[in-house]
C-alpha cells in the first residue's frame, strides 16, 4: 500500500491509487476493474445483510481481501441444492462424473438436472453421450 495511504483512507474508499498503471489498464479493458476506484464500497455494500462480513489486513507492501461465500437461498430442494452444488460455472459436468458423487440413482440425478435445466439454474454443453452440465 503506498506510503500516503492510511488504512482507514484505503477502507473508506475514498482514495484510489494504482500502484501498477499498466497492469489497471488492462483490468480496467477487460472489465475487471471500474475507473472510478468503488471496489471497497462495493464489496462492504454486497455483505451489508450478511452476517459474514469481509476481512480486511493490510501491511507495507500487500493488500489482502477475505470474502466469505455468500449463498442465495434458490429455494431448492436438499437434492437439488446437492446436485447444483457439484456444478460449476465454468467447468461442463457429465452425468456419470455427477452420479459417482451423489447417493441417489442415475435416473434421479437424470430428473434433478432435468428440472435445474428447466428452472434456468443449468445449461448444457454437448448433446448424446457428450452432454455436460454447468451452473448457468
Amino acid at each position: 500500500m503506498p506510503a500516503s495511504l492510511t488504512f482507514e483512507e484505503y477502507l473508506s474508499d475514498k482514495v484510489s491509487v494504482r500502484r501498477n498503471r499498466i497492469l489497471a489498464d488492462v483490468f480496467l479493458r477487460l472489465g475487471l476493474i471500474e475507473a472510478f476506484g468503488t471496489g471497497i464500497l462495493s464489496i462492504n455494500d454486497s455483505y451489508a445483510k450478511s452476517s459474514s462480513k469481509p476481512r480486511f489486513s493490510v501491511t507495507d507492501n500487500t493488500v489482502t481481501v477475505s470474502l466469505p461465500v455468500l449463498t442465495k437461498d434458490l429455494g431448492l430442494s436438499t437434492d437439488q441444492q446437492l446436485v447444483y452444488d457439484l456444478l460449476s460455472p465454468t467447468m461442463p459436468q457429465s452425468g456419470g462424473v455427477l452420479a459417482s458423487q451423489v447417493s441417489f440413482s442415475r435416473s434421479k440425478l437424470t430428473s434433478i438436472l432435468k428440472q435445474l435445466v428447466g428452472m434456468g439454474l443449468v445449461s448444457t454443453v454437448g448433446s448424446g453421450r457428450g452432454l455436460k452440465y454447468q451452473r448457468a
